[in-house]
C-alpha cells in the first residue's frame, strides 16, 4: 500500500521504558509535514498548529503527547495513532489530510471558526501573521521621522520599529498598561476612507475627515458657535480621532508588542519555554515570540513580546444578549483548560481581562489566553487574582491545580454577565481575615448573585427526571467552597455537550 505524499518517516526519539507509549518510536512513526519558503514544517496534532520541523521539535511532540494523560478509550483523545491519518480523528486533521483537495495557500489562511456571538463586531480586518517573520527594522525612532504615524506622547516609550516580511508596520498607537509595562499595537499603512486626511500636529499624528469638519463647520457658522472655542472644541472631535481609520475592504498586517519594565519578568521565561517545549500558541495560549530592539530614541536594547494583535479582552466585550452564546464560551474556555491540564499545566490568573478575543466574519469569536504569566506547572505556585478558599490565608499555597481553574471559570461566567466581583478580589478576601468567615460569604451571597441573573431559569440540559441541569446549578458546582466537591473541567464539558 503506497503511503501518501503528505506524510514522512522522520527519525528521533524514544520514549522512556516507563511511558506508555514505550513500544512506538519515532523510526516506525509517521509524521505530516509540508515544505514551505521557510522551509519543511511539521503538524502537531495538540496544538493544531504547523511547527518548523527539527529534532527537538519531533522530540518536544512527543512529550507533550506522553504527558496528555489521556485514556485510550476516551473519544476525541490525543493518542499517538491521531498522527495517521485513517485514525485521526477530523478535528485534529491538518488541511487535506483527509483526502480532500488541498487548497491553496491564501485560502487556508481564512480566518478560524470560533463562537458565534451576536455583538462581535468585526473591528479589525487584519492579516493572519507569522511572527517568525517579524524583524527588526532599519529605520529608527524619532521626532523628526515623517514615515512614522505616532502621537508625541509614547515616542520615547516605544521600543523600536518592526517590520513584516520587509513591510514596514509605521501606524503606532498606545492600547494599555500594567504592573509590568505597557502595551502598543504596530499596524502597517492602508488608504484612508473618502473624505479623511493627516494632519502632523505638534502632539503627532492625528487623522481629519474633512467632510464631516465642512458640515459641523457650516453648522456652526450658522448657528452662531464657531467663534465659541468650546463649543468648537467639542464638535471637533466629532470628525478627529488619533487612531488610523480604516477602510472596510482593506487588509493590513497588525501585531502587538508588549514592552516590559523588568527584562527578567516571569512572563519572559514563559514565553520562551512555550515556544521550545510545547509549540508556540499551544492550547489556544496567544501567540508570541520575544525579540530585543535597539533602535528606539534611547538606542537601548528593550525586550518586548510580540504577540497576535485581537480585538480586546472578554472583559471589554460589549454585553451578550443572549446567555447561551456565554455557555458557548464557557465550553470552549473550559476545553482549553483540560488542554493544559492534561499537558501538565495550569493557569491561575483567570479573569476576563486576562482572556482576548478577536473578532471574524459572520459573528465568530476566537478565544486566547492572553497573560502567560499566570501559566505554571501543575502542583506550583503562581498569582491569582480571584483565588478559590482553599488558598487563601495560607502561605506559599500551591494553587497551580485544576480546582483553581475551575473557581476562575466561574469567576469570568459572572463577569460575562457584567456581575460585580470584586468582593472575591484577592485583597478584598483578605480582609475577612479568615478562610471560615470567606467560606461563609460564598454560601451566602452566591445563591443571592446567581438567582439576581436569572441563571436558574436557563436550562443547559434536559436530564431524565423533568427536572434538568440549570446555569445556576452549573456556576454553583463550580463555586463549591470544598475543592474535594468542586466540579472537574471534564464534568463541565461533558454537561455542556
Amino acid at each position: 500500500m503506497k503511503k501518501k505524499k503528505t506524510m514522512k518517516k522522520k527519525r528521533g526519539g524514544t520514549p522512556s521504558k516507563s511511558s506508555k507509549y514505550k513500544n512506538l518510536t519515532y523510526k516506525t512513526q509517521v509524521y505530516r509535514t509540508k515544505s514551505t519558503i521557510k522551509g519543511e514544517k511539521l503538524y502537531n496534532p495538540l496544538t493544531k498548529r504547523w511547527i518548523q520541523n527539527t529534532a527537538s521539535n519531533r522530540n518536544s511532540v512527543l512529550k507533550q503527547i506522553e504527558k496528555s494523560d489521556v485514556e485510550q478509550e476516551s473519544p476525541g483523545d490525543y493518542r499517538l495513532e491521531q498522527f495517521s491519518d485513517e485514525l485521526l480523528p477530523r478535528l485534529f486533521k491538518s488541511p487535506g489530510s483527509d483526502g480532500t483537495p488541498r487548497v491553496a495557500e491564501t485560502e487556508a489562511l481564512e480566518f478560524e471558526e470560533g463562537i458565534t456571538v451576536e455583538s462581535c463586531d468585526l473591528t479589525m480586518k487584519t492579516e493572519l501573521i507569522d511572527l517568525d517573520d517579524i524583524q527588526q527594522s532599519t529605520d529608527i525612532v524619532s521626532v523628526g521621522n515623517i514615515n512614522l504615524f505616532i502621537r508625541n506622547n509614547i515616542i520615547y516609550d516605544i521600543p523600536g520599529l518592526i517590520t513584516y516580511r520587509g513591510v514596514q508596520l509605521p501606524v503606532i498607537e498606545y492600547v494599555s498598561e500594567g504592573s509590568f509595562g505597557k502595551v502598543y499595537r504596530y499596524s502597517s499603512v492602508t488608504p484612508l476612507p473618502e473624505g479623511w486626511v493627516i494632519e502632523k500636529t505638534s502632539s503627532g499624528t492625528q487623522y481629519v475627515n474633512k467632510i464631516e469638519e465642512k458640515k459641523l463647520l457650516d453648522n456652526a457658522i450658522i448657528e452662531g458657535h464657531y467663534y465659541d472655542d468650546d463649543i468648537w472644541r467639542s464638535l471637533k472631535k466629532n470628525f478627529t480621532r488619533t487612531i488610523r481609520p480604516r477602510r472596510p475592504q482593506d487588509l493590513y498586517y497588525s501585531v502587538i508588542v508588549k514592552v516590559y519594565d523588568d527584562k527578567d519578568d516571569s512572563e519572559i521565561d514563559k514565553i520562551n519555554m512555550i515556544n521550545k517545549k510545547l509549540g508556540r500558541g499551544f492550547c489556544n495560549t496567544v501567540n508570541a515570540k520575544i525579540i530585543e530592539l535597539n533602535n528606539n530614541s534611547r538606542n537601548a536594547r528593550q525586550t518586548v513580546a510580540i504577540m497576535d494583535s485581537m480585538d480586546g479582552s472578554l472583559e471589554g466585550l460589549p454585553r451578550i444578549k443572549n446567555p447561551y452564546e456565554i455557555i458557548a464560551i464557557i465550553k470552549y474556555l473550559a476545553e482549553i483548560f483540560l488542554c493544559l491540564l492534561k499537558l501538565g499545566y495550569t493557569y491561575t490568573d483567570i479573569k476576563a481581562a486576562n482572556i482576548l478575543y478577536k473578532c471574524y466574519k459572520n459573528n465568530k469569536i476566537k478565544i486566547s489566553l492572553g497573560d502567560l504569566g499566570g501559566l505554571c506547572e501543575k502542583g506550583g505556585e503562581e498569582s491569582c487574582t480571584f483565588p478559590p478558599p482553599e488558598h487563601m490565608f495560607s502561605f506559599k499555597s500551591k494553587n497551580c491545580t485544576e480546582e483553581t481553574m475551575v473557581w476562575g471559570l466561574a469567576m469570568v461566567v459572572l463577569q460575562l454577565f457584567k456581575v460585580d466581583i470584586s468582593d472575591f478580589y484577592w485583597d478584598r478576601v483578605e480582609g475577612l481575615e479568615w478562610r471560615g468567615n470567606y467560606i461563609s460569604y460564598i454560601e451566602k451571597n452566591i445563591p443571592k448573585i446567581l438567582s439576581s441573573i436569572g441563571l436558574d431559569k436557563i436550562i443547559i440540559k434536559e436530564s431524565k427526571d423533568q427536572i434538568g441541569i440549570s446555569l445556576y446549578n452549573l456556576i454553583e458546582s463550580m463555586l463549591e467552597p470544598d475543592p474535594e466537591k468542586r466540579i472537574k473541567l471534564n464534568k463541565i464539558i461533558e454537561v455542556l455537550n
